[in-house]
């Protein structure tokens, strides 16, 4: 994934939601987008370890791993992905409806993935500033969250290069669902 031009350029005011119920409809389109894509990421590195591409120590430990640890982590890379699109953002207190709109994808993850809850999620995280910083924390998270024990920071590295390479993919999609009709939205979420 490159760095696109949009997220090159911060989302401009004039894009902000007419009304609450608005920013919670395009939240929940965000989130679906990127539900998808991180949870189909995850279920592709995962493959790629198994079969070897990160050598044979991971290769070996994906054996032990549990299935049941995966929706845990996928959503913790999907309210993570979410936080770092405010973060790429630069989001302020200027910018408090674009916060807002995270803050409504944060709590639509609730719906698509129970446990842990997306609070859970942040509150592990809080304190931790920067992309760097996240990034580097989130994979490493991710990766004892999935089961990788004592070879999680070695995991982690191809998580945390995914979250750095995906701020384009991120940008696109925020401006995408903040520039298209509500009712194009809906539609997208029933066909891809």
């Amino acid at each position: 994934m490159e760095q696109s031009a949009a997220a090159a350029s911060k989302i401009q005011d004039s894009l902000k939601p007419a009304t609450d119920k608005e920013s919670m409809q395009r939240a929940g389109v965000f989130t679906f987008h990127l539900s998808r894509t991180c949870v189909d990421d995850l279920t592709k590195l995962l493959a790629d370890i198994k079969g070897g591409a990160y050598g044979n120590e991971l290769k070996d430990v994906f054996a032990s791993l549990k299935q049941e640890s995966f929706w845990p982590a996928a959503k913790e890379l999907i309210c993570v992905s979410a936080y770092l699109t405010a973060v790429d953002q630069g989001v302020t207190e200027s910018t408090h409806w674009l916060s807002q709109l995270i803050s409504h994808s944060l709590a639509a993850t609730d719906k698509v993935i129970e446990y842990p809850t997306s609070s859970e999620i942040m509150e592990l995280h809080a304190g931790i500033h920067g992309a760097e910083a996240v990034c580097n924390r989130a994979a490493l998270s991710i990766c004892h969250q999935l089961g990788f024990g004592p070879h999680a920071t070695k995991a982690a590295e191809a998580i945390e290069k995914y979250l750095k390479m995906a701020t384009g993919y991120r940008a696109d999609l925020l401006t995408y669902v903040l520039t298209q009709p509500v009712s194009v939205l809906v539609e997208s979420t029933k066909t891809g």
